[in-house]
């Protein structure tokens, strides 16, 4: 079954609460999915519950690309973008934009509605991923991506592409 592509723009726009916050605890590894913050931008909260400056926690779906020996493939891309964020964005990430909903059965707990986050650098005054927007799953900026790509990697990391190449064909 296909989702239309107008599904995730709808989801955003439905979505009863979107903001920006800074990141103060990010998933150090699996299964830990969880993120928290302090809040620095709110566009929108129609449960009028949340605060500028308030801490928030919730769990987001991310993927170890970096993991040597992980039998998930990873995520699903299409024209870059994914329904995970990678371990290397929310690493290099500062801050992340959300759409979220209240969890009934969990009083003060929020789910990200449909992976909709983005990973930035810097808080903005205007939403990065706006709901009319289209596209699907997480975003994140260019400047994260430059970030990412230049944390430190992994000994093995280094070392699997000489070793594919050096093997005889």
């Amino acid at each position: 079954m296909a989702i239309s592509p107008d599904y995730w723009p709808k989801a955003r726009t439905d979505a009863p609460i979107h903001l920006q916050l800074k990141l103060t605890k990010r998933p150090e590894a699996y299964p830990d999915h969880v993120v928290a913050g302090k809040i620095v931008r709110i566009f929108r909260d129609e449960t009028r519950r949340l605060r500028r400056g308030s801490r928030l926690s919730f769990t987001i779906h991310w993927f170890d690309e970096r993991a040597p020996r992980d039998p998930n493939p990873g995520p699903p891309i299409l024209e870059g973008q994914r329904f995970a964020l990678l371990s290397s964005w929310l690493e290099a990430a500062r801050y992340l934009e959300v759409y979220l909903a209240p969890v009934e059965s969990e009083p003060g707990g929020y789910d990200v509605v449909w992976d909709q986050a983005t990973a930035m650098r810097r808080a903005t005054s205007q939403p990065v991923n706006p709901a009319e927007a289209e596209g699907y799953g997480v975003f994140v900026t260019d400047e994260v991506r430059r970030h990412a790509a230049a944390l430190p990697q992994p000994w093995w990391r280094r070392w699997l592409p000489r070793a594919a190449k050096s093997e005889p064909s």
